[in-house]
């Protein structure tokens, strides 16, 4: 007799990153860190090829599978918490930190 096996519901399940329009909206609503500007959708005939996170210093941007745009910088506390919560990736330096 051969058993199967049922996942549980709260069982963690390896997830989707959240699209850049939930997350944009995150960031209207106030549910993102102060630091973030803006999240935007990917437009690779413009040259962004992935969804990205721009932070209001206006000159650091991160794209969804961890890597910077531009230079790096490192991330706050509040930053990785809410990047890891929509299931993005973190930049290498700061998955070493977490």
């Amino acid at each position: 007799m051969e058993r199967h096996l049922v996942p549980l519901r709260n069982q963690q399940r390896e997830q989707s990153p959240s699209p850049a329009n939930q997350m944009q909206r995150q960031v209207q609503c106030g549910y993102s860190p102060r630091t973030v500007d803006r999240v935007d959708q990917a437009y690779p005939t413009r040259g962004d090829p992935q969804d990205h996170i721009h932070f209001k210093d206006g000159r650091h941007v991160l794209n969804q599978d961890g890597t910077w745009k531009h230079d790096g910088r490192s991330l706050s506390r509040e930053e990785k918490k809410w990047i890891t919560e929509n299931n993005w990736t973190l930049p290498k330096q700061d998955e070493k930190k977490k």
